[in-house]
């Protein structure tokens, strides 16, 4: 409960889009001038007229815990390099204000280093050729005129996909940082990238899609991953983003998060083993419609681990499961991957599925599924991820390979329990 007396119809407006289509956040102004919030997996930003919410994870260590770990995720392994982010920090300043940092300084280094150009197809009206003739649209356009001729050319300019984004992030940055440093360098480098090129027409989703990595531009990649990460738009779960009318809300989904820092974190522990890895492994051939022989829908478990004929499904769960049981719906869906995906025909070891969620690093309960008649089934482990203990990790080499050990230690145990590491 917080103090939240007559709020504006901006603000009401701004509260249900934020819980239009999914349980981010939830408020209930109440006639007493409180307002009741509710905080789901969401984390981040948002700011009201009179307010602003700052949404802060506890498993992970606060902002910057997120921010490392939206970097291991990524692959970028960039934070680790910048002690300003750990001051700005330990400063106070929010998430979003890390994020814009991080692409304000990485924007500067490709201004320093000399922005990308690239030959743009343009078509126009000249008074000279230029390129090529255009000569049907001359002929219907212009027909007997010869002071203005239909041109297709191409210039070598700024004005570039690459440029476009990080001016749209930075013009983002810009407008909303907080901390006074950050929006006073976000304005100069927005300023400089605006003189090159036009981003009022980018579409970020549309963006994501069509940006691809050469030697040319390779040194675009950190700073495109952040720039994006800021824009607003498209469908909210994508790049962990959420938005609403101008940019007041910059909300992180921990539930994706988590789930691709552990599939980076399970594959690089899993790396040199004969253990292989599967992420988000599509699969039509589990549910199927009897009648018509169709697939009634998809399975989709978020890591396979598979040695030979055995497997073993891991589902990720961002749930503080060291505080409560498992969910009912987590244990039924663990127990559909035990048996549509482990092979108990062929294997001596009960299907098991792993569920991992953050916490104190070790094994937590042990679940047995059993048939009316006594006989066991399969089993659900939980196991839990101590994100204030991996952070360091990730940046100590020794600690690095004792972690992996852990890990590979830890989601073995069961059904790939004789695995060569």
């Amino acid at each position: 409960m917080v103090p939240w007396p007559q709020p504006s119809p901006a603000d009401r407006r701004l509260g249900q889009a934020i819980d239009a289509n999914r349980r981010r956040l939830q408020i209930r102004w109440l006639a007493d001038g409180q307002a009741e919030i509710t905080t789901y997996s969401w984390i981040g930003v948002v700011r009201f007229d009179k307010h602003e919410l700052h949404i802060v994870p506890k498993a992970c260590g606060g902002n910057l815990g997120v921010l490392q770990m939206l970097d291991y995720a990524s692959g970028l392994d960039a934070v680790r390099e910048l002690d300003a982010v750990r001051h700005l920090a330990g400063a106070g300043a929010h998430l979003r204000d890390l994020v814009c940092h991080l692409l304000t300084r990485q924007s500067d280094a490709i201004l320093r280093r000399g922005p990308n150009r690239e030959y743009v197809t343009r078509e126009d009206t000249l008074p000279a050729v230029r390129g090529r003739l255009l000569a049907d649209r001359q002929l219907l356009r212009r027909f007997g005129q010869l002071d203005k001729l239909e041109c297709r050319y191409d210039e070598y300019e700024t004005d570039t996909l690459d440029n476009q984004v990080l001016a749209a992030g930075l013009s983002l940055a810009a407008r909303t940082a907080s901390a006074p440093t950050v929006r006073v360098h976000a304005r100069r480098v927005a300023t400089d990238f605006a003189d090159l090129c036009d981003p009022t027409c980018l579409d970020p989703t549309a963006a994501a899609t069509l940006l691809h990595y050469t030697r040319q531009n390779a040194h675009y990649r950190h700073a495109h991953y952040w720039s994006l990460l800021l824009l607003h738009g498209g469908a909210v779960e994508d790049l962990y983003r959420a938005g609403a009318g101008r940019a007041p809300v910059f909300l992180l989904d921990m539930n994706r998060l988590f789930e691709d820092f552990v599939t980076r974190l399970v594959i690089d522990a899993m790396a040199g083993t004969d253990v292989r890895v599967r992420p988000q492994a599509r699969n039509t051939s589990v549910l199927i419609d009897e009648s018509t022989g169709r697939p009634y829908g998809t399975v989709i478990p978020d890591l396979i681990l598979t040695r030979g004929t055995r497997r073993l499904v891991i589902d990720v769960k961002y749930k503080l499961y060291d505080e409560r049981n498992i969910d009912p719906s987590d244990l039924y869906q663990a127990f559909l991957y035990t048996q549509a995906f482990s092979h108990a025909d062929t294997s001596p070891q009960l299907p098991t599925a792993v569920l991992v969620y953050p916490g104190d690093t070790g094994s937590g309960d042990r679940v047995l599924i059993r048939s009316s008649n006594g006989r066991p089934a399969a089993r659900v482990r939980t196991t839990a991820i101590d994100l204030h203990a991996i952070m360091p990790a990730l940046r100590d080499p020794n600690a690095r390979i004792r972690l992996n050990e852990t890990i590979r230690a830890t989601l073995t145990s069961d059904t790939l329990s004789d695995v060569n590491v």
